[in-house]
C-alpha cells in the first residue's frame, strides 16, 4: 500500500479556485523583497518597503499567469514572481526576477500566460523589513555634477 501525502497541492487547480472568487490574500518573503530591491528596475537604490509591496501588488494585479503543478509563474513587462500557493489557498511570493536577465529557454516558458482581474488583493510583508541600508553602496555613484 501506498501512502498518500496531503501536503501536494496542485498549482493549476488552486489558481482556477482563486480566479473564480476573485480574492487573493499574497504573501512575500522576505527573500522576495531582497531580490526586488536589488533588481529594482530604473529605481534609486534607496526602496521603501511600501514602494515595494506597491509594485509586487501591481505585478500580480495587472500580470499574466502560467501555473505548473509546484509553482506559479506571474509577469509583467519588467518582472517575474514565482509563487506557489500554500494549503490555505494562499500565494506565496518566492523570488523575484527581472524580466531582462531571464534565459531563453525561461523566456519561452513565459507565452501564452492569461490574466487574471482581481476584485481584492491584500498583501502580508514580513515583520520588520527594512530594505534599504543606511549608506548607498560604494559603487552607487550618486556625487556632485562633474565629478
Amino acid at each position: 500500500m501506498s501512502e498518500e501525502s496531503c501536503d501536494y497541492i496542485d498549482c493549476r487547480t488552486c489558481l482556477r479556485r482563486l480566479a473564480s472568487s476573485g480574492e487573493v490574500e499574497v504573501l512575500v518573503t522576505r527573500h522576495a523583497l531582497e531580490r526586488l530591491a536589488e533588481r529594482r528596475v530604473g529605481g534609486s537604490w534607496r526602496a521603501k518597503p511600501e514602494a515595494l509591496a506597491d509594485i509586487i501588488r501591481n505585478v500580480v494585479r495587472d500580470g499574466y499567469y502560467k501555473a505548473t503543478t509546484s509553482r506559479l509563474m506571474v509577469w509583467t513587462r519588467k518582472y517575474l514572481l514565482v509563487c506557489c500557493i500554500d494549503r490555505y489557498m494562499r500565494l506565496n511570493v518566492i523570488t523575484v526576477i527581472s524580466r531582462d536577465t531571464l534565459r531563453e529557454g525561461l523566456r519561452e516558458r513565459l507565452r501564452g500566460g492569461f490574466r487574471i482581474r482581481w476584485r481584492s488583493v491584500s498583501l502580508r510583508l514580513p515583520r520588520g523589513f527594512r530594505a534599504a541600508p543606511k549608506e548607498p553602496p560604494e559603487d552607487f555613484g550618486g556625487g556632485e555634477c562633474g565629478e
